[in-house]
């Protein structure tokens, strides 16, 4: 995920390089057959969710740029379509056979993406991709969500500036106040180095349990998600 110029922006770039052989043909065909397999691709972001998409999204063409560097820049802050198109864009040029697949952070989740991929580059190796439906998020009953208060309050226990609410629609809120200054320092840092908030803040996190374990080297694994998981999860 890269942080675009503008606040509040987050664009997720796909950059793939095929290997000599695949025909401009091929590579349109196989990501033309991906999105007729993967219903999110089809639909358009609205207030409400998801909803069909107009016709549109095809690959497009062109000759490699001066800078391909700069021209990722200026994908990055190139708004998507609205009011009905897909909201993601795919570029292939293929003197350089080079494929880019761009689309808003809020259109799906990490493992969707994996997903479309993988499908994706298995019809340019000429075998079945698989079918993607949408599927509806299952909200939690009483028992899980007491199981979750329970576990939250458990793996936090002193930290007094952490609570868990419920409240009346059943969504968990969990609050942690750092403060403005904390939050405006996070958000400098986070633009002058061109990634997120929550990247560096992930980063923090592993080196404290580092520290805090004593060892050597630590996998910090994270959950990634693109609509809020109380609404939908795309897989």
């Amino acid at each position: 995920m890269l942080r675009a110029r503008e606040p509040g922006t987050e664009v997720e770039q796909v950059v793939l390089v095929f290997r000599p052989g695949l025909t401009a043909g091929q590579v349109v065909e196989a990501w033309a057959a991906t999105v007729a397999a993967s219903a999110v691709l089809g639909h358009a972001l609205a207030d409400d969710g998801l909803v069909p998409a107009r016709p549109g999204g095809a690959t497009r063409l062109a000759d490699e740029p001066d800078c391909f560097e700069g021209w990722l820049e200026v994908d990055r802050t190139t708004p998507f379509p609205l009011g009905g198109e897909p909201p993601w864009r795919v570029r292939y040029w293929p003197a350089a056979r080079r494929w880019v697949w761009s689309f808003p952070h809020a259109l799906l989740d990490g493992r969707s993406i994996a997903r479309i991929l993988r499908g994706f580059l298995r019809r340019l190796a000429g075998r079945a991709g698989g079918e993607l439906p949408l599927a509806e998020w299952q909200p939690a009953d009483e028992a899980e969500r007491q199981a979750a208060a329970a576990h939250f309050l458990k793996c936090h226990q002193g930290v007094a500036a952490a609570r868990v609410d419920f409240g009346e629609s059943g969504r968990v809120r969990v609050a942690a106040t750092l403060g403005a200054a904390v939050a405006g320092a996070l958000e400098a840092a986070a633009a002058a180095s061109g990634t997120s908030a929550a990247t560096i803040v992930t980063w923090a996190w592993g080196q404290v349990l580092a520290r805090a374990t004593g060892v050597e080297a630590l996998a910090l694994g994270q959950v990634r998600a693109g609509r809020p998981a109380g609404e939908h999860c795309w897989t």
